[in-house]
């Protein structure tokens, strides 16, 4: 524009030509843009650190009116502090004439307090070059971020499980939050537990906690005994006001935390190969249906068995179960050897009848089943037994299977029964032992290692009052309160004081305890362990669990320094099992334990320890425990 001008005048003469040649430049001159920083402020005027912070800058063109456009330029907004930059954003400024202004709104957050220096630049990159008058296009502005304050808030209390019951701990989880400005150091809580007759505290302590945060804080209460309503208090930040709050009248909360009746674990129990169950329920293994749930599918907690009548009675044996419901037995699960009972052998994930017999007492072993007959409440009469039979563990005088009920063969009648590995154990009625089948090791008690298809005596003995047999060996109780064992004695399951290859045929002491219980399910023969209550002195009754035999998985419930056969860890003396209290009923397994104990002043639970790749301890895990851990809630 400047050059047109210029043209046009240099035609006209002497003083009138100088004067429109000045007047032209004049006007050039006041037509160019000039960019200036109108105002720059903040809001609001004295922040906290982490508080929402507003820059307002103000950009005009104080260029003449009569010119063009300053065209498309640029606002810097730069933070420094002690010289050092902490931002800088830059902006699009539209096009403004003479006279016209625009409002940038820039947000912000500064976390740490301090005096800063807030600097805006128009046409921070030179854009629209003004040249001279660039000299007023910045601002700067002084801004102190106070400390900020922070706003801890106890938001909710959450019981885990969400409808808790008596057990041996509660879990409640309490969120935190902080709806301050400020980053909270690290604090405490308090949480307060409390019935009448109970009072628990627990003070954990919590990391820092950043503005507009949560944190989930667990809060573990022990010896919850008794159902009922308990209170609880948490107090966010209790000790010594570590964290300067602006509002500490929300940092504390209550909730009532309503805890019904645990699960009254009925008896007895009982553990298989690798599945467990009580009181119509099972868990564990499940790929044959032996849990009788429906399924297949395997259950890390206890599974409802299919049935709509009560649960009188259970037996676990390697991949089958039978439990007694109502008046009635029913087996399911595997029955490759028509250990079911039911003329197949067809597996049955729910229950089903054995064939044409009535029972009154039944025992699930490896693939095969025992049973006492009897038509009313005396439970004696004679045994039947089905399924498995290449070693005689029918007793029938035979070594072919059946998947129905057969007599065992004598004429006898029992009082107890137990089904084995590939051998099978009982007690007549006069008290005397007699086993049949498998006796490689000595098993049978006979004095032998010959098989037997039928019952044979245990050697010398005929006070029995609790017979069970395990994979390779069996153990009794008896009237005089001592306990014995015969058979395979490779991992001490015997409990003698000794370990061996050599088979045992003859009954053995069991050393490191005395004063047996010989109640039903008092004493339990595993894979390589054996179980046994102790009821104590005469006239006190104490009920606790001794362990013996095969540790490698934890099985025995107790730590043990020996080793037996193949180096694996074992007890060849009966040891304390502590942790499983006081026990009613004891289930020895493959290589798992379970038994059920007393807890507080009426209630029942259910524990397990040992191996545990399939669920068999019913903890909701899958992790094998050398220490009793206890049976999760049904559900």
């Amino acid at each position: 524009m400047m050059r047109l001008v210029t043209r046009e005048i240099t035609g006209m003469k002497g003083r009138a030509g100088r004067a429109a040649a000045i007047a032209a430049v004049w006007l050039l001159s006041a037509a160019c843009t000039d960019l200036v920083i109108d105002s720059l402020s903040v809001a609001p005027p004295a922040p906290t650190a982490g508080d929402a912070i507003n820059i307002t800058t103000v950009v005009e063109n104080r260029g003449t009116p009569f010119g063009g456009g300053a065209g498309n330029s640029t606002l810097q907004v730069r933070i420094t502090q002690g010289g050092a930059t902490v931002s800088v954003d830059n902006r699009n400024v539209p096009d403004l004439r003479g006279g016209e202004s625009h409002t940038e709104v820039i947000g912000t957050r500064l976390q740490q307090p301090g005096t800063y220096l807030v600097t805006a630049i128009a046409d921070a990159f030179d854009v629209v070059g003004e040249g001279e008058r660039e000299n007023n296009n910045d601002a700067q502005l002084l801004l102190t971020v106070r400390p900020g304050v922070a706003d801890l808030v106890v938001e909710t209390l959450t019981p885990v499980p969400a409808n808790p019951r008596t057990m041996e701990s509660l879990e409640v989880v309490a969120t935190i939050g902080n709806q301050g400005a400020a980053v909270v150091v690290p604090f405490r809580l308090r949480a307060e537990l409390e019935r009448d007759g109970y009072a628990q505290s627990a003070n954990p302590q919590v990391a820092a906690l950043g503005s507009g945060a949560t944190i989930d804080v667990p809060l573990t209460f022990t010896g919850i005994t008794e159902a009922g309503s308990y209170e609880l208090t948490v107090t966010a930040d209790y000790d010594n006001d570590v964290v300067d709050e602006a509002d500490e009248t929300n940092n504390t909360a209550t909730a009532v935390i309503v805890v019904g009746p645990s699960h009254y674990w009925d008896l007895p129990i009982a553990a298989g190969a690798a599945h467990s169950c009580s009181d119509g329920f099972c868990w564990g293994r499940n790929d044959n249906g032996q849990l009788g749930n429906g399924s297949t599918t395997d259950s890390t907690v206890p599974a409802p068995v299919a049935v709509t009548l009560e649960m009188r009675g259970i037996s676990a044996g390697g991949a089958h179960t039978c439990g007694k419901l109502g008046n009635a037995w029913r087996c399911w699960g595997a029955n490759q050897r028509g250990q079911l009972g039911n003329g197949t052998t067809t597996d049955s994930p729910t229950p089903v009848a054995p064939s044409g017999i009535s029972l009154n007492r039944l025992s699930a072993g490896a693939e095969h089943t025992c049973g006492i007959s009897s038509s009313n409440d005396a439970m004696v009469g004679p045994v039947y037994c089905w399924g498995a039979n290449q070693r005689g563990q029918l007793g029938n005088g035979t070594t072919t299977d059946s998947s129905v009920p057969v007599a065992v063969a004598g004429d006898l009648t029992f009082i107890a029964v137990s089904a084995g590995g590939e051998h099978t154990c009982g007690i007549t009625s006069s008290g005397q032992g007699k086993c049949w089948g498998a006796n490689d090791a000595g098993q049978l008690g006979d004095g032998s290692t010959t098989d037997s298809s039928v019952p044979v005596d245990v050697s010398a003995w005929s006070s029995l009052r609790f017979i069970s047999a395990g994979a390779r060996h069996s153990c009794g109780t008896f009237m005089e309160g001592n306990a014995m064992c015969w058979g395979s004695n490779r991992s001490g399951q015997l409990g003698n004081g000794s370990f061996g290859t050599a088979p045992q045929p003859t009954p053995q002491s069991v050393s490191g305890a005395t004063d047996f219980w010989h109640a039903q399910q008092a004493i339990s023969a595993g894979a390589d362990h054996t179980c046994a209550i102790q009821r104590g002195p005469i006239g006190a009754v104490e009920l606790k669990l001794f362990c013996w035999g095969g540790n490698a998985f934890g099985q025995l419930g107790v730590a043990t320094s020996q080793t037996c056969d193949g180096g694996t860890p074992c007890a060849t003396r009966a040891e304390r099992v502590w942790d499983a209290g006081e026990v009613y009923s004891v289930g020895a397994g493959g290589f798992h334990t379970c038994a059920i104990s007393a807890y507080g002043t009426q209630g029942r639970v259910a524990k397990c320890w040992g191996q545990n790749e399939d669920g068999a301890l019913g903890s909701g895990g899958t992790a094998d425990s050398a220490s009793p851990v206890r049976v999760a809630e049904p559900q």
